[in-house]
């Protein structure tokens, strides 16, 4: 998926802003913060993940093991642009 595509896709963008704020997060956890349905999600990350953007990899917590996703180097540049953008959009418009 070239280019900016993989970001028009439904819960792309909210998914590395929340990683980059965040830090890696159970799969779990990610459905919770999201509110994304299981297969949106699921589907998101491995478009992302095919695009180098994210990682998935297990560890162990409370005796059991959970796959995490967490951000790239590539990911993390690309979250950082986003939050700019959002923090852009977000400023008050200061009228002279």
């Amino acid at each position: 998926m070239p280019g900016l595509r993989i970001l028009e896709k439904p819960w792309s963008m909210r998914l590395l802003v929340d990683l980059y704020r965040n830090g890696p997060a159970a799969v779990r956890e990610l459905l919770s913060r999201l509110g994304a349905s299981p297969n949106a999600l699921l589907s998101r990350v491995g478009e992302l993940e095919s695009a180098g953007v994210l990682e998935r990899y297990r560890v162990h917590r409370r005796g059991r093991v959970c796959k995490v996703v967490a951000l790239t180097e590539k990911g993390r540049r690309l979250a950082e642009l986003l939050v700019l953008v959002e923090e852009l959009l977000d400023e008050k418009q200061v009228t002279a």
